[in-house]
């Protein structure tokens, strides 16, 4: 079984996010997801920073595996969720 960001289409395969068979069942898993904030309706947001991010992912480490799912580019760092 796998954890599928998108559906796949005409143009776009199906993107995995992750296989959870690699990840124990006895673990806590997390998952941030980053938006681009680009679509009308998000005029006027403001999204999380990467430092917010980083002390976010800080907090959930301990407690198991920490994921990102981003549409935006993300730096070295948060690269390697």
């Amino acid at each position: 079984m796998t954890i599928l960001i998108t559906p796949p289409t005409a143009s776009a395969p199906q993107r995995v996010l992750w296989d959870p068979r690699k990840i124990s069942t006895l673990s806590m898993l997390s998952v941030i997801r980053l938006a681009k904030l680009k679509a009308h309706h998000d005029k006027g947001k403001i999204g999380l920073t990467n430092e917010v991010v980083k002390k976010i992912i800080l907090m959930l480490e301990p407690h198991g595996a920490v994921h990102i799912s981003s549409e935006r580019k993300l730096n070295n760092f948060l690269e390697q969720y």
